[in-house]
């Protein structure tokens, strides 16, 4: 195992290079660069600035070195200076990302916790009425849109029962936990519903396959209780691929939500990234990508991990 960890953490390297490599080129491409789409809101702007301006953030230079300039200064420990929030971009992830981790992670446990033992039970009562109800609310998570969800749900309980607020976040140092809580709510059971919905789907399949198998069979004729064969031999072979749609899902988790942070006016990951991207900040856009690049390296190393604490038959050279 150690072998392998320490390989594949040296592969880690080549892979997030690539990566970076990519998004630049993919964003340097654009139509539009950073000084470009900051003339466009400020006309008063002369010729002779707007080229001092490129010399000044190396916009004149070719894409290899400017490149080779950022990755030395994100190298160092700099990730530049964000044109259009004026101030320097390792700040604004400060700022988000406790933003981004206050939704995700509560929004992740909740489905987490609801999602595991309604698959389980969905799949140990096949075609009841457990299972057809289970079935219908995660078909209608997945398939409706994350936006509409969230409108409706701001609609509702925002403004017609004035419950929750309908978006925003409060800051400030006077602000109390119980306020903070209720701009919480909203949001993150906007994508815990969608979540529960995905994971459902996949851990009553996973049940139902491992359920037809040939050990369960056996554990059945050596008198095991129902109960003792779910919890002891079905549930941890059925884990493995909601491990692998886990791997996936958290690191877009972490990345802050695009769609919901939007809706809801969240001050985090999310909407940075989406607001980088229409106002041409690169060096943000950048930064976040990268984020979320890195937690999946991460993400998937820890599932590999985790396959082999659940099925000790998988062995890592």
């Amino acid at each position: 195992m150690r072998r392998f960890l320490v390989r594949r953490l040296l592969l880690t390297v080549p892979f997030l290079l690539a990566v970076s490599a990519m998004l630049f080129l993919i964003l340097t491409l654009a139509p539009g660069d950073p000084i470009d789409l900051f003339i466009l809101s400020n006309r008063e702007v002369q010729p002779r600035d707007v080229e001092a301006l490129k010399r000044a953030y190396g916009l004149d230079r070719p894409i290899p070195v400017r490149y080779v300039r950022w990755l030395g200064r994100v190298a160092s420990g700099d990730l530049g200076w964000s044109l259009y929030y004026r101030q320097p971009v390792m700040t604004i992830l400060r700022e988000r990302v406790p933003n981004s981790l206050l939704l995700t992670l509560p929004a992740l446990g909740l489905a987490v916790a609801l999602a595991v033992p309604i698959g389980i039970l969905s799949a140990v009562r096949q075609y009841s009425i457990v299972d057809h109800a289970a079935n219908l609310v995660a078909f209608a998570g997945y398939s409706i849109p994350l936006f509409w969800l969230g409108i409706v749900a701001m609609y509702f309980f925002a403004v017609v029962l004035h419950w929750l607020p309908p978006g925003g976040f409060p800051g400030g140092a006077g602000v109390t936990v119980v306020t903070r809580l209720r701009y919480v709510i909203l949001p993150m059971l906007v994508i815990s519903f969608h979540l529960i919905a995905l994971l459902v789907r996949h851990v009553r399949s996973s049940v139902l396959e491992v359920i037809r198998q040939d050990f369960v069979r056996t554990a059945r004729a050596k008198g095991l209780t129902e109960a003792r064969i779910i919890n002891r031999h079905v549930v941890r072979n059925a884990l493995l691929p909601v491990v692998t749609v886990l791997s996936l899902v958290i690191p877009a988790l972490f990345g802050g939500a695009p769609v919901t942070e939007s809706v809801f006016g969240w001050p985090g990951i999310g909407h940075l990234l989406v607001q980088s991207v229409l106002v041409g900040d690169h060096l943000v856009s950048m930064a976040v990508l990268m984020m979320i690049a890195l937690l999946i390296v991460a993400f998937s190393l820890v599932a590999d991990v985790a396959y082999a604490w659940l099925d000790p038959r998988i062995q890592y050279e």
